[in-house]
């Protein structure tokens, strides 16, 4: 049951997730038949979205299984009619994405390789069956008796920035879930996860508004994580995943928040942020960015660019704190326009026209195109086209021939 044996040249790309470089897999000659392929969704009320997640991993897998959690739309009714060899079942739903990601793994056998993709995702991949199951026959053969998971690129439509979800795991008695929200598998092993990024994605059409609001994500994913931070208060995961939601809703100060960002990140937290007091990790890129941004928000702007040029130097390729350096740039400049224009109004206030006139010889207007210049350094565009129009000098006003094309 739904095995597509068709063979192409879209190779799947794939890397340990500690190297920076991705290596392309080959497919070889080796005898793949003993390796199984699960497909395990969990849905509740997907009947938008249900047909489509299940037809992009049919071609890939043994078997298919949907667990349903509680519907009450047309979802489970869809599958039965559309995917008749799918296995159906049911479990009722528990407030822990963890914990009833392992219930599910429970209808699988161990030793199968599980494509435990999302009831709101597709699978995007150029790959065929045969490379994909190729693949993941290699793993094992490359890794044994470690408990692995792949990771693949999450997308969402109209973007290009991408998280990396583990969608497919190998199903061991030692593999399990952790985590009320934004769950991960872990091992059981002294060993822990060996966890392998590949360049196949999924797309996830579940991150609008309309599903937040759908499933209430925003009041609950902030109440499930602050409980995945009072079980585990020092595990840079959690802390790498606290949103300004988080902070709005009072479940951790900023001035805490910026202590435990600080905690997570340095080896001495009694010593300022150098390139010798970090501790390394996965979630370091995230942890520096987001302590880069609490130092840019209370307008510690020295600290800001301190932190920055150490991030670059680790991190030269993250364009993250490019963009950041970038902003303070830019803010500088506004801030620059704003006193510069302020120095202006007070002048044309406290000094007679006539006597800027004489001392000017008529060219006073020529100010103007300068206000003109900082408003739009402001971004106050309105006001600076309002400007530029009232304008008469015909010579002054060609000067501003570049800013007048923002005005149309």
């Amino acid at each position: 049951m739904f095995k597509l044996w068709t063979w192409c040249m879209n190779l799947i790309k794939f890397k340990k997730q500690e190297s920076a470089e991705y290596i392309e897999f080959r497919k070889d000659n080796q005898d793949i038949k003993r390796l199984s392929i699960t497909g395990l969704i969990m849905v509740k009320n997907q009947e938008e979205n249900i047909v489509r997640t299940i037809d992009s991993i049919v071609p890939f897998c043994d078997s298919v299984i949907v667990v349903d959690t509680g519907s009450t739309d047309s979802t489970i009714s869809k599958v039965a009619n559309t995917f008749p060899d799918v296995i159906r079942k049911k479990l009722s739903w528990k407030e822990n994405y963890g914990e009833m990601r392992n219930q599910c793994l429970k209808f699988v056998s161990n030793n199968s390789w599980v494509l435990f993709i999302d009831s709101d995702e597709s699978l995007i991949t150029k790959c065929s069956a045969t490379e994909l199951r190729a693949f993941l026959y290699k793993m094992d053969i490359d890794y044994p008796n470690v408990d692995k998971a792949c990771t693949v690129k999450q997308i969402q439509p109209s973007r290009n920035a991408f998280v990396r979800p583990e969608r497919f795991i190998k199903k061991t008695k030692t593999l399990y879930y952790y985590g009320h929200v934004h769950e991960e598998p872990r091992s059981k092993k002294q060993t822990s996860l060996l966890k392998i990024d590949t360049d196949m994605q999924v797309m996830n059409v579940g991150l609008t508004k309309n599903e937040y609001k759908k499933f209430n994500k925003d009041e609950r994913y902030v109440r499930l994580l602050a409980k995945n931070l009072k079980d585990e208060p020092d595990n840079p995961r959690w802390v790498s995943l606290i949103t300004p939601q988080f902070l709005k809703c009072g479940f951790i100060s900023r001035e805490s928040y910026i202590q435990l960002l600080k905690k997570c990140i340095l080896k001495n937290a009694n010593l300022d942020l150098d390139e010798y007091n970090l501790k390394q990790g996965v979630y370091l890129n995230d942890l520096l960015e987001r302590l880069c941004l609490e130092m840019f928000f209370i307008k510690d702007i020295d600290k800001t660019e301190k932190y920055i040029k150490i991030a670059r130097k680790i991190y030269p390729y993250a364009v993250f704190f490019q963009v950041l350096e970038a902003t303070i740039f830019f803010s500088n400049i506004e801030n620059k326009s704003e006193k510069r224009l302020k120095q202006i109004i007070e002048f044309t206030n406290n000094t007679s026209d006539e006597v800027i006139d004489n001392e000017s010889e008529g060219n006073e207007e020529a100010l103007n195109a300068v206000v003109v210049r900082l408003l739009i350094h402001m971004g106050k565009y309105d006001q600076a086209k309002e400007i530029y129009e009232a304008i008469d000098d015909s010579f002054i006003k060609d000067g501003l021939s570049n800013e007048a094309k923002l005005f149309k």
